[in-house]
């Protein structure tokens, strides 16, 4: 189901105009001290990966050449000791085998990973203003790209709002979106 949700939303980006899409994973929010609020995924990193963890994020390449990634994911790696706490984690190898990636990556590696995978698109699909510290992110790795233009690197030229297709795409639901909202529906019924 999430490999036929990434082929639609590659076709529509191809449609468009093609680039990279960059969608961040939703993050754990601090309730006091020593407690989060429970984690809950952002909507469209989960419609493309089915990945319910906290932190990273997913590449989509409309432009890959064949035999390039066209589906990346960064992860938190496994950590037998957290995992005690906060349960498993998928890690680097569960991304690629459980969950499809063509490349993975631990989170630790995104900040100087992402340059790359942002060199060279016609235009970064990503919505702008979701989350001010993705926000910082992503401007500062296409200030960078700017910078190094006589290296031959070459930032997006423009920057479009990742929810123009992704938005369109999650408005059609299938039989398995259908069940799993009415479990999201009844499990609220039933804590309230």
């Amino acid at each position: 189901m999430f490999k036929k949700r990434r082929e639609a939303a590659l076709q529509a980006m191809r449609a468009k105009g093609g680039g990279t899409m960059l969608v961040p994973a939703g993050e754990e929010k601090i309730r006091s001290h020593d407690s989060e609020f429970i984690f809950r995924q952002d909507n469209d990193f989960y419609y493309l990966t089915g990945l319910d963890e906290p932190q990273g994020c997913v590449i989509l390449r409309a432009d890959a050449a064949t035999g390039e990634p066209t589906f990346i994911l960064f992860v938190r790696p496994r950590d037998p000791e957290r995992e005690i706490w906060t349960g498993r984690r998928a890690g680097v190898e569960g991304a690629k085998h459980t969950f499809g990636a063509d490349e993975a990556h631990p989170i630790e590696e995104m900040d100087a990973k992402l340059g790359g995978y942002l060199n060279h698109p016609s235009r970064l699909w990503f919505r702008l203003g979701h989350e001010a510290a993705w926000d910082e992110r992503v401007l500062r790795v296409l200030a960078d790209l700017r910078a190094k233009v006589r290296l031959g690197m070459t930032a997006p030229a423009e920057v479009v709002d990742s929810g123009g297709v992704l938005h369109e795409l999650r408005m059609i639901k299938n039989d398995e979106d259908l069940a799993r909202l009415r479990r999201l529906r009844e499990d609220r019924l039933v804590l309230v």
